[in-house]
């Protein structure tokens, strides 16, 4: 998977450590995408369209997530964030602003369970 071309942004899904979940445009650089899950970047396939970004030292973090982990179906500490899928180049695309709401709901109905 690569980075969205040089210039130009991204919508992403940050999903806290909290279960809170934000939209947000970024460059889709690196640098950027290690900024948000504090280090180096794991991508983990959720289907065609979606890529969630967990840090790739997660497991040895004690802030777990539990939205992210239940979106997964894993265990994953830290903060992540999801992207779409990739273009025929292997181009990383942002997500599906449709998608940003309802992984919204999905959080608010997870933490109101909490």
């Amino acid at each position: 998977m690569g980075t969205p071309n040089k210039g130009e942004t991204m919508l992403v899904a940050i999903i806290n450590v909290d279960g809170t979940v934000e939209a947000k445009q970024i460059d889709g650089s690196l640098e950027s995408m290690q900024s948000i899950v504090e280090g180096l970047i794991q991508p983990v396939d959720l289907q065609e369209d979606m890529t969630l970004w967990v840090n790739e030292e997660g497991m040895y973090r004690e802030d777990y997530n539990s939205l992210a982990s239940g979106i997964a179906g894993i265990h994953l500490n830290g903060p992540a964030f999801i992207t779409g899928g990739v273009d025929k180049d292997g181009t990383t695309l942002g997500i599906n602003p449709a998608y940003v709401s309802r992984i919204k709901s999905y959080a608010e109905v997870v933490l109101s369970f909490s």
